[in-house]
């Protein structure tokens, strides 16, 4: 009412919109035209990647959602393609129409060379029957990996207890008061205390590192008078050595695994090349050593046996390979390099010869035509004075640049690939896609 009231005194003159309208009409023809905004920014783009995820609203409502990926001038791009509601049982031949038709709505359905999906079988099926490349989410197999670490009985039973600390501690009114005071006295971050919920990433990690963190803070919060649950206090003194011994090798253990998942956790750079290396560092971190103690051991191997089966099919592990080393960063990694640059060559030749494209005159590669300086790159009034200057002196231009004879696509494929094998390295803060 008061901003019904504010607009009139502004502008007795002007008549907001009701609901009915918004909802109606200004709202689908805003929708109409962002749609027809993608399309048309879609046809300008040769590949793209979907994400699917099937998922259910607190109503047991049942939808799909479908994401489309892509590059565009340089920059990662994301769009939610639809959220549909579906009402028949998700079958994979189900879900395979439904994914389908939203691609052919938007015109792209033979544009898509992945789709990355979760670990449900139907998911599989419907990519499988659309003759997509799969890739599992690998942020979601990290956590399903993780997860595996609840069945350790030793595990189970040590962060019960610590569970149990932290439950009766945000319960209870005194015991937060006295743990920010304890805080403050002891110096420490003044942090909540974190529970683990097992659909949440991470979040098992989060509490026992939260809890060691503030573990001071808590063993005085619970010597402290005014606390008077002494069966809790009783129960974490009597194991207080030992479990803080498991806590820090836990913390020590699971930092690189919850440093992996937020490396591949980001949505507006590209994750993939990331995924060799972080398995390779992973499968070595993860591997028993001399002096590990049974606790340590048994998290190890539960870890990598489910992460050791994870991307074994031929298609997905070459797309992984060819992936890694073409990204700049140039990540430390054991793969036979010369082999997967061939594939990467023939492919190249391959697609040139498909596509047939019009013989133009080829000029010699210059290590300096791959490298893209941002601080260099001119802004949008520079680049169109610059295409100006191009079109009154392109005859001058071309005089200053001698062309050579036609190169065969080989050569130029060839001469392509050991100039860009050739470049330094990048820093791992660079965004790939604008690099």
């Amino acid at each position: 009412m008061f901003c019904r009231e504010a607009l009139a005194a502004l502008n007795p003159k002007y008549k907001p919109f009701d609901r009915l309208k918004l909802s109606d009409t200004l709202v689908p023809a805003w929708y109409e035209v962002e749609k027809a905004n993608l399309i048309s920014e879609q046809e300008q783009v040769s590949k793209v990647a979907i994400t699917a995820d099937g998922w259910s609203a607190v109503t047991q409502d049942h939808y799909l959602t479908v994401t489309v990926h892509y590059v565009w001038k340089g920059q990662l791009k994301e769009k939610v393609l639809k959220t549909k509601a579906v009402f028949e049982a998700q079958t994979g031949h189900a879900v395979a129409e439904e994914i389908n038709e939203i691609l052919e709505k938007f015109k792209i359905q033979d544009k898509v060379v992945a789709a990355t999906v979760d670990n449900a079988a139907s998911m599989s099926v419907a990519v499988k029957r659309l003759q997509l490349l799969k890739f599992g989410c690998f942020a979601h197999t990290l956590n399903v990996a993780a997860q595996k670490i609840y069945t350790i009985l030793s595990v189970s039973n040590w962060a019960a207890r610590v569970r149990a600390v932290f439950v009766w501690m945000k319960r209870s009114h005194m015991a937060k008061i006295v743990l920010k005071e304890k805080q403050q006295l002891l110096s420490l971050p003044l942090h909540q205390l974190i529970l683990d919920v097992r659909t949440r990433w991470s979040s098992l990690y989060q509490m026992i590192q939260r809890f060691f963190e503030q573990y001071p803070a808590i063993q005085a919060t619970l010597m402290d008078p005014r606390i008077r649950k002494h069966a809790e206090k009783d129960r974490v003194n009597s194991s207080e050595s030992a479990d803080l011994r498991k806590t820090e090798e836990f913390v020590e253990l699971m930092e690189l695994f919850h440093t992996s998942t937020l490396c591949v956790s980001g949505d507006r750079y590209p994750t993939c090349s990331q995924i060799i290396p972080i398995l390779q560092k992973l499968k070595s971190h993860f591997t028993a050593c001399q002096g590990d103690s049974a606790f340590v051991v048994a998290i190890k191997q539960v870890i990598w046996d489910d992460l050791s089966k994870r991307y074994k099919d031929r298609d997905v592990r070459f797309f992984l390979e060819e992936s890694t080393v073409m990204d700049p960063r140039r990540f430390h990694y054991r793969l036979e390099e010369d082999v997967i640059w061939g594939r990467l060559r023939r492919r190249a030749v391959a697609d040139h010869h498909r596509v047939e494209p019009v013989a133009e005159p080829m000029k010699q590669i210059q290590r300096q035509d791959l490298v893209v300086n941002e601080e260099q790159r001119p802004a949008a009034a520079e680049r169109k004075n610059t295409a100006c200057l191009e079109d009154l002196f392109s005859e001058d231009d071309n005089e200053q640049q001698p062309m050579l004879p036609q190169m065969r696509i080989e050569d130029r494929v060839d001469q392509e690939v050991q100039v860009y094998r050739g470049l330094p390295c990048v820093s791992m803060q660079t965004n790939t896609a604008i690099w």
